[in-house]
């Protein structure tokens, strides 16, 4: 079986853009922000990660393989999945969210918009243990069904550049 590689997106003009658009968003609680693209036909994921620590850590890692929010999205057909919702599955994922808390990840939620054969993520994310996602969706499904839409537009130009 062939295993995913992991890329962070790299086109200056599209990071320029994900951070002008996430630096004015406010949704509490969150204050972690990734948007990707998974192209299942070539096992490829490539995203933005708002904290540059965990994007270094996960690429140089390459992680994917092992990521319970990867695994979740592969084996669920939701578009939405609260990380408390999550099995961490192995040891490996245990690892990987213990990593995602120590980078001020604890909880948070992943949408899903699935199209031919990509798969558009987002994940927001929070430091709260005390996350109540139900909550949260409730309050802000607006907010989040338009950040759904712009995030994936910022980066489906990246998805023609090889993804």
């Amino acid at each position: 079986m062939k295993e995913y590689h992991y890329a962070p997106i790299s086109t200056e003009s599209t990071r320029s853009t994900f951070f002008d658009y996430i630096n004015n968003i406010n949704i509490p609680p969150i204050d972690y922000f990734a948007v990707g693209i998974e192209n299942y036909a070539q096992k490829k994921l490539t995203s933005l990660i708002s904290r540059l620590e965990w994007q270094i850590y996960y690429s140089k890692n390459q992680i994917i393989n092992n990521d319970p929010l990867i695994q979740a999205i592969k084996l669920s057909q939701r578009n939405i999945i609260p990380f408390s919702e999550i099995d961490y599955v192995d040891s490996y994922g245990k690892e990987i969210m213990k990593q995602r808390t120590l980078h001020g990840m604890r909880n948070g939620v992943m949408i899903t918009h699935k199209q031919q054969h990509l798969n558009y993520i987002i994940v927001l994310a929070t430091g709260l243990s005390n996350f109540n996602h139900y909550k949260f969706l409730t309050k802000y499904y607006n907010q989040l069904t338009r950040l759904k839409t712009d995030l994936s537009k910022i980066i489906e130009r990246e998805s023609t550049l090889g993804i």
